[in-house]
């Protein structure tokens, strides 16, 4: 009777964690086209990669930025890039750049600044990550976003070497979470990791005059690869 039961809770356990994986994967169905839905002052605001090459497109290159500076560690800065294409007039418009700024030291290298596929997954790993308050001193997440007019705003400093334009341990309704990271090495290019990556986010932004946007409930889902 005793053996039963525990069979019975056994099955039971297998079952309940069966459904937990399936309910997982239909929840963060993997998309071929990245896209961004969010809040900003309350206004809604969707980007859909598009196929069309003029209209909204993931931007590649650089997808990857490598500050040396006289410091014990290497910037590197993954971004990912979604949004307008550039007008004819060279100007740019409702585009968004999440990136990831790394602090690595030369050992954390494979070879020729390469990257670990190990290391990769640590960075774009699923839970909860830190706001950086400027590139230069700060590991993190930083978030930049050119509106409909031209404007940049960003949550801390947009180029590695100028100071932060505001204290971002004020701002509590930040938060940044990677809900889902898989592989994607299969559809990547030779040479290179790929990771699907779907991420939820809200943050306060700055211009360069110290104005504020907040930008809430955002979601962007995207496939990022490194070479």
């Amino acid at each position: 009777m005793k053996y039963k039961f525990l069979t019975y809770l056994l099955f039971i356990l297998f079952i309940s964690v069966l459904q937990s994986c399936q309910k997982n994967e239909e929840e963060f169905n993997i998309e071929d086209k990245a896209s961004f839905n969010a809040e900003i002052n309350n206004v809604k605001i969707t980007l859909i990669e598009s196929d069309i090459v003029s209209d909204t497109a993931v931007f590649c290159m650089p997808s990857r930025l490598i500050n040396y500076n006289e410091r014990d560690y290497i910037i590197d800065i993954w971004s990912l890039d979604l949004g307008k294409s550039m007008k004819l007039d060279g100007s740019i418009t409702s585009r968004l750049s999440v990136d990831f700024v790394n602090h690595f030291e030369n050992s954390q290298y494979v070879s020729d600044y390469n990257i670990s596929r190990e290391l990769f997954e640590k960075v774009l790993s699923e839970g909860e990550k830190e706001y950086t308050l400027n590139n230069k001193d700060f590991p993190g997440v930083s978030i930049k976003w050119i509106d409909a007019d031209g404007n940049l705003w960003a949550s801390g400093s947009p180029y590695s070497h100028e100071e932060s334009s505001a204290d971002l341990t004020e701002d509590n309704e930040n938060y940044f979470i990677i809900n889902y990271s898989k592989n994607y090495d299969t559809h990547a290019s030779i040479g290179t990791c790929s990771q699907y990556l779907d991420i939820s986010f809200q943050c306060r932004l700055y211009n360069w005059k110290g104005e504020s946007i907040v930008m809430k409930n955002a979601r962007l889902k995207f496939i990022y690869s490194i070479y």
